[in-house]
Formats: C-alpha cells, sequence, structure tokens
C-alpha cells in the first residue's frame, strides 16, 4: 500500500532593491550647465517593488526620472543632474526607500568657470555669430592652430584681441590685437 505524501510549497513574495552603481560621479561641469549620469534601481526579487521616497541632499543634484515601482527582476535607469551655481567639488547624500529595502550613497561632482569672451570690465559678451574653433592637432604639439570668426555686426571692421592665458588668469601670449575684417580665420 502506498501512501500520497502531498507537498505544499508557498513562495514567499518579496522584493529587492539594489542599486548600480552604488556611488555617482560627475566629471567636471561648467558653472550654471547642466550634465546628466545614470543610475539603475534593479529589482531582484519576484513582486514588484514601490518607492517610498527618494531624495539628494544637495540641491544642485536631481532625480530626472525616479519611478515609483519597478517590476519583478527587472532594472530603470535613473537619470541624476548636476547643475552647479558655484565653482568647486560638491557632494551631496542619495536616500532611497522603498519596501524592498533601502539605499545611502554619495553623488559628486566638480564645477568650475568656462573660458569666454568679455569685455575689460569682465562683462559677458554674447556675439551670436562669433566662434572660436577648437585647437589642433592638439596643445602639447610645439605648434597649434586656432580658427576665429569675427561677426558682421556693423559691417566695418572689428577689433579682434584674441590672448593665450595661463591657468592663474595671466596672459602668456598675444595672438591678435588687432581690427579685422568680418571673416573666418583659420
Amino acid at each position: 500500500m502506498f501512501t500520497v505524501l502531498s507537498i505544499i510549497i508557498q513562495l514567499h513574495q518579496t522584493s529587492k532593491l539594489n542599486i548600480f552603481p552604488k556611488g555617482v560621479v560627475f566629471d567636471t561641469v561648467y558653472v550654471n550647465d547642466s550634465a546628466y549620469v545614470s543610475m539603475w534601481l534593479i529589482n531582484s526579487g519576484n513582486k514588484v517593488l514601490t518607492i517610498a521616497n527618494s531624495s539628494i541632499s544637495n540641491p544642485v543634484f536631481k532625480f530626472v526620472n525616479m519611478p515609483i515601482q519597478v517590476a519583478a527582476n527587472s532594472a530603470v535607469e535613473v537619470l541624476i543632474s548636476f547643475k552647479p551655481v558655484a565653482v568647486g567639488n560638491v557632494a551631496g547624500l542619495i536616500d532611497i526607500n522603498s519596501d524592498g529595502g533601502t539605499f545611502s550613497g554619495m553623488v559628486k561632482g566638480v564645477s568650475d568657470i568656462g573660458t569666454g569672451i568679455g569685455d575689460e570690465n569682465k562683462t559677458t559678451l554674447t556675439i551670436n555669430s562669433f566662434t572660436l574653433k577648437q585647437n589642433y592637432p592638439n596643445p602639447f604639439n610645439p605648434q597649434t592652430k586656432i580658427g576665429f570668426t569675427v561677426p558682421n555686426i556693423t559691417g566695418n571692421l572689428s577689433f579682434v584681441k584674441l590672448a593665450v592665458y595661463d591657468v592663474v588668469g595671466n596672459e602668456v601670449a598675444l595672438l591678435v590685437n588687432e581690427e579685422k575684417a568680418p571673416a573666418t580665420i583659420r
């Protein structure tokens, strides 16, 4: 005689929060510009993961698209933006709380000022047709070329000053310091 043994297996439904990468680092971003880095929310559980709340302690960093839920056994890409308002090293704490666990990590970035065109009073000039081309072949060769465009603002000659400065702001070379006709110079 045989005895039949029945076993009932009840699967325990859980969600499990994992994050990749564990910390976020931005390359140098100019003040008032924006950059974006991806972070992945991974649910390695067999139940939908629900995000209760998320925050970044420094307001120059923001979640662009934080989801409310992540499906079971899947991942969602989350973008973090960095828009610095001052020069320097910046950091913040990322906190994510969910029914599948919590995460705390760091976000870091560096901000700097960009080089630009200015007058003697250090105000920024915006001239739509002015361009300064990328130098080539590169600045570490004995010689490099820099192209630029002199805008046609009035149809007359424009005074052009093109100088090279070192990292502390000292002028090290004066390349052009004269009136030029509107043109693209290579």
